[in-house]
């Protein structure tokens, strides 16, 4: 596991957050067991520090790590499986999540400001991850704080 940081400066999450991302639980589908890939991703979910969205290439979300939970569910709401990614900004610009989405879906990494008029704005940062044909099969969004 990851050392926690050392002063809050370093935290880019509440500390809330942050603990709950570390004891939280992460399963919301259950990967084939047989699939190692799907283990070794979702084990690295769930050791991430940063709030971490996991989504098909057409931006509709499967799964969410507890410090993503934590940080942009209401507490007792359902993680929103299956809804778009843009959607959980209402106050950003849709148009440019979809542009960083389908640039990531593509195959590059895409670095984007969520200004959402939120006292603090977050970077995201969108990854391609690719399945073993070299195909994107997923893209994962990793937050922080600006």
């Amino acid at each position: 596991m990851l050392p926690l940081p050392d002063t809050r400066s370093d935290l880019s999450v509440p500390p809330a957050a942050l603990q709950a991302g570390l004891t939280g639980a992460l399963p919301q589908r259950r990967p084939d067991p047989e699939d190692g890939d799907a283990s070794l991703a979702l084990a690295l979910m769930r050791s991430v520090v940063q709030p971490v969205i996991l989504m098909d290439p057409d931006g509709r979300v499967t799964q969410m790590n507890p410090v993503a939970q934590a940080l942009l569910l209401p507490d007792g709401a359902a993680p929103p499986q299956g809804r778009f990614w843009w959607q959980m900004w209402a106050h950003a610009d849709g148009l440019s999540l979809r542009r960083a989405l389908a640039d990531a879906a593509g195959g590059d990494t895409v670095a984007i400001t969520l200004d959402c008029r939120r006292a603090i704005a977050s970077h995201a940062t969108l990854v391609p991850v690719e399945d073993s044909q070299g195909r994107v099969a997923k893209v994962l969004c990793v937050l922080r704080a600006r």
